[in-house]
């Protein structure tokens, strides 16, 4: 027996067993971080940035799926630049150490946990682990989990007072589209990405975003066919921002 105290021999393991075993045995190095952010809803709520998925945006009607390895796949590689990005110019947080951020708030994110990763895992490794079976199982749970989401929502109280355990962890419903899981449809045309935004407060207490407003145009939206992000935040700060300099511009 070639298994040490305190750690998992994952090889001969199912898939179910081998995300049961790496959820149990915790994040590992990732106590620097505050994953709690994940559950919080601040990420929805809060004025932080985020890129919003098309899958295919010049056709009207999709061929293809959000959850199709392929875009996953872009969609990946172009929040790992942008979060890239908000570290260079310290514009991210969630995390201890100040060179650190936390990756957005994503399906990516989810399904790096589904598959009993973390938050580290790398792209590669996620779409290594993301098999044709992986991504039936994956969207068959999030169909599930969305229609539990909206049979159980209470206007009222806006909370969830019913069956929502087929949700995989850090998963919300605002990263789907409202045609999802209608009718049991699997077509998902447009997800979102809500990143952990560090903002520079001024003298007189108000948020400044010029350092990044000033990366705008710099955020990767995916190759542009396949699939295309834009970037904005909860607020629509980087709109008003974009539209004031486009108006100081036709005044000059």
């Amino acid at each position: 027996n070639n298994d040490l105290y305190g750690f998992v021999n994952l090889e001969d393991r199912d898939f179910e067993d081998r995300r049961r075993a790496l959820n149990e045995a915790g994040d590992g190095d990732e106590s620097s971080c505050d994953t709690d952010w994940y559950d919080s809803w601040d990420a929805v709520y809060d004025n932080n940035v985020f890129a919003m998925w098309k899958v295919q945006p010049d056709e009207e009607s999709a061929t293809k799926n959000i959850l199709d390895k392929d875009v996953l796949s872009q969609i990946c590689d172009a929040e790992t630049k942008s979060l890239d990005l908000l570290k260079e110019i310290d514009g991210c947080g969630g995390c201890s150490d100040v060179a650190e951020c936390l990756p957005p708030h994503s399906l990516t994110l989810v399904l790096r946990y589904y598959v009993g990763g973390g938050y580290e895992m790398t792209c590669s490794d996620l779409m290594e682990a993301y098999t044709t079976d992986i991504q039936q199982d994956f969207t068959d749970t999030l169909v599930t989990c969305t229609q539990q989401m909206k049979d159980s929502w209470d206007p009222v109280t806006e909370a969830f007072i019913g069956d929502t355990s087929a949700c995989p962890q850090y998963f919300v419903p605002h990263l789907v589209d409202v045609g999802f899981a209608v009718n049991g449809n699997t077509s998902l045309r447009y997800t979102a990405s809500y990143f952990n935004t560090k903002y520079v407060v001024n003298d007189d207490g108000d948020l400044e975003l010029d350092h990044i407003y000033e990366q705008w145009e710099s955020f990767d939206g995916a190759d542009g066919i396949t699939v295309v992000g834009v970037y904005d935040t909860n607020v629509e700060t980087l709109t008003t921002k974009l539209v004031d300099a486009l108006t100081i511009a036709d005044m000059g």
